[in-house]
């Protein structure tokens, strides 16, 4: 009778620990799942981002290679701001945090450099052109020369 006793007692304890752990991942997972919705670096490619520049007119497009490099040609609309230069920060934090925002580079380096940059300045919808602006070359996709 002692025994049965101490074995229901057993299952009853090890059913309530199992709930109070399922409980408390339960409220982790939300948790962390709110934590990645405030800012979320995309990375898509070049025919995305043609549908996304073209489906979305407040979208701000920013290439991040040096002005040697815009030179040659940069996305219509472009704005240019060199990831090398020392006031990099300052410049991007003055955009709209709270519209989406396109990076591109060459090919996708700089680019990604940057998102994390304005992910950490808290800027909410991130894209960056994978392969960067070479990608987007590669597709046939138009340029404007600056």
């Amino acid at each position: 009778m002692i025994v049965t006793q101490l074995i229901l007692s057993s299952i009853v304890i090890c059913f309530w620990g199992c709930q109070q752990s399922a409980e408390l991942n339960s409220t982790n997972s939300k948790i962390s799942v709110v934590n990645v919705q405030q800012s979320i670096i995309k990375h898509i490619d070049a025919t995305e981002c043609k549908r996304l520049i073209e489906n979305n007119v407040e979208v701000q497009l920013v290439d991040v290679r040096t002005s040697g490099e815009c030179a040659t040609g940069i996305l219509a609309n472009a704005q240019t701001i060199d990831i090398y230069s020392p006031n990099f920060k300052n410049t991007v934090s003055k955009l709209d945090k709270n519209k989406p925002i396109v990076l591109y580079c060459a090919v996708g380096g700089r680019s990604r450099q940057a998102a994390q940059v304005l992910k950490s300045l808290g800027f909410k919808d991130i894209y960056n052109l994978k392969g960067g602006i070479q990608s987007w070359k590669a597709k046939g996709l138009p340029i404007e020369k600056k």
